[in-house]
């Protein structure tokens, strides 16, 4: 991920500003904006209040770098669980910035996340900060990684297999693929799978049907609000770019500037995708293998 910085630092070109030469400012908390639709105020116009980022790692590699990286900051910010029905449950997204370091005026917040889907951009914007690639864009932007609705150190997380049940369910994957007894084992799994995450994630199924781009993409935009920023800056990886274009799709006039690295086909469906991905893994292995 951090190799594919190369070409990043043209985000901060995206301006008619020069930089400085001036000491690391103080950190910045921009007011927020509150510009979202009127029965959304309360969340476009929440004050984001920063502390420790201690328990906001998901991994143990995570939890290294969140301790090596200097002046990380976190915070959970409150979106509807349903924007449908903004009056009811709310579920909390975790994020977590780097304040703009200067020297030079900043710009304001820089979105990260490195796609998955699921994999923490808390983790991965922690260790973009540790990047001598990032040093220009960290001058001029608080580079801010967040933890999409339902995994990571976003609350609540979804839950499904134990361990042990996963070991189990993967053991069981037995059925030579291509097969109609494949396919029905897989629906059988897939079912079971399903059935489980729905019993033990907060909230059950009204939780799990919002977790899709369309919801992470209205998050992002109740980010930007209290984040402060008039439009999004944002560096999406893999499926991260999905969620990019997502937003760009909702939200068209409140693009500042991306970067979508590794995009995702926007035209393929999810079985298109895999299938595709399968053959491209079958590729690559062969001309390993040679």
């Amino acid at each position: 991920m951090i190799a594919a910085l190369v070409s990043v630092p043209s985000l901060a070109a995206c301006t008619g500003d020069e930089q400085g030469q001036r000491p690391t400012p103080a950190p910045v908390t921009p007011k927020p904006l509150a510009d979202g639709p009127a029965e959304l105020r309360g969340f476009y116009g929440q004050q984001v209040r920063w502390g420790p980022c201690d328990g906001y790692a998901s991994t143990d590699l995570g939890e290294r770098v969140l301790r090596v990286a200097n002046g990380l900051q976190c915070t959970r910010l409150k979106v509807p669980l349903d924007y449908d029905e903004p009056d009811g449950p709310t579920v909390d997204v975790a994020l977590l910035r780097q304040p703009a370091r200067g020297p030079g005026k900043r710009i304001g917040s820089l979105l990260v996340n490195p796609g998955g889907p699921g994999a923490s951009g808390v983790e991965a914007a922690a260790a973009l900060t540790l990047s001598p690639a990032m040093k220009e864009l960290a001058a001029r932007f608080d580079i801010v990684g967040f933890d999409p609705r339902g995994v990571g150190a976003s609350r609540p997380q979804v839950k499904c297999y134990t361990p042990a049940e996963r070991d189990a369910d993967r053991a069981d994957d037995v059925e030579v693929a291509g097969t109609k007894a494949a396919a029905a084992a897989a629906e059988r799994q897939a079912r079971a799978f399903a059935r489980k995450c729905a019993q033990r994630t907060k909230y059950g199924k009204q939780f799990l049907q919002t977790l899709g781009s369309k919801d992470v993409a209205r998050d992002m935009d109740v980010m930007r609000s209290a984040l402060g920023d008039a439009k999004l800056t944002y560096l999406g990886y893999s499926y991260g770019t999905r969620i990019g274009y997502t937003y760009a799709e909702q939200f068209p006039d409140k693009v500042r500037a991306m970067v979508l690295d590794g995009a995702l086909d926007p035209t393929q469906d999810v079985v298109d995708s895999l299938v595709k991905q399968g053959a491209g893994f079958g590729r690559a292995f062969t001309e390993f293998a040679r």
